[in-house]
């Protein structure tokens, strides 16, 4: 994950996207939303991908878009590079499984943009058959924050 956060960093800066701009854009919006994390996580670790919310298609556009930025502006992003071989296999999979007229194979067809986490899986040499969908877990949503337990803790110290 830090990879991908500094290399997408490089790439808006190399593009004139000030690092504080590209840094807010991540705190208050892609990683403050609780359907990029937690939803996405869930519908990979359940290995559900539908209803389709963005499609595989979409995403390899998008990753192709990245690569092409990056090509063009000497931005060497080797995870975006990987995530976007995955997403030509998935759209290459859902294709195939399209034209067979089957759900069968690593994507299924028709399937969300995460899909491609069944191509981890397979490589990995793990099953992809569907399972139920985890709930959050109950310490996290119950647990203090790092800063307010930070916090809470420098005032104990303090009276």
């Amino acid at each position: 994950m830090m990879e991908m956060v500094a290399e997408s960093l490089a790439l808006a800066e190399k593009a004139g996207v000030p690092r504080d701009a590209a840094y807010d854009l991540y705190y208050n919006g892609l990683f403050s939303s609780p359907v990029i994390l937690q939803g996405y996580a869930r519908m990979i670790a359940a290995h559900r991908y539908t209803p389709v919310g963005f499609s595989a298609e979409n995403g390899l556009k998008d990753a192709t878009l990245v690569a092409q930025t990056a090509a063009a502006l000497g931005v060497p992003m080797p995870v975006a590079d990987i995530v976007k071989g995955r997403m030509a296999r998935l759209v290459a999979e859902q294709a195939e499984a399209a034209s067979a007229g089957s759900g069968t194979g690593t994507s299924g067809g028709g399937e969300d943009w995460a899909a491609m986490a069944k191509c981890v899986s397979v490589d990995a040499g793990l099953p992809t058959e569907t399972l139920p969908v985890p709930a959050p877990p109950a310490a996290a949503a119950a647990a203090p924050s790092a800063a307010a337990a930070g916090g809470a803790a420098a005032a104990a110290g303090k009276s």
